[in-house]
């Protein structure tokens, strides 16, 4: 807000036409600024943080559980390997 001139109240809006937000060009620009650069950084930073976290997580349970699977079907092969002879 503007300050208010001599003699006008305080808080009121000068009676001139009303100040517009500026419209997006034809080509979005999105950083415009150093803020915004930073800002969309860290947020594709993050992204790919959490991308790759996951992946690693996948794999991780992935390998455990086909290690898991494999000692029980290998046990259940040796039972019945067992009771066969």
């Amino acid at each position: 807000m503007t300050r208010p001139r001599p003699g006008e109240p305080p808080g009121r809006r000068p009676a001139g036409p009303r100040r517009r937000w500026p419209t997006l060009p034809l080509r979005w620009r999105p950083a415009v600024s150093l803020r915004w650069k930073i800002s969309l950084t860290v947020t594709a930073v993050c992204c790919a943080v959490a991308a790759v976290l996951g992946a690693l997580v996948h794999n991780a349970v992935a390998r455990q559980t086909v290690g898991q699977v494999r000692k029980e079907t290998r046990a259940d092969l040796d039972t019945a390997l067992d009771l066969f002879e």
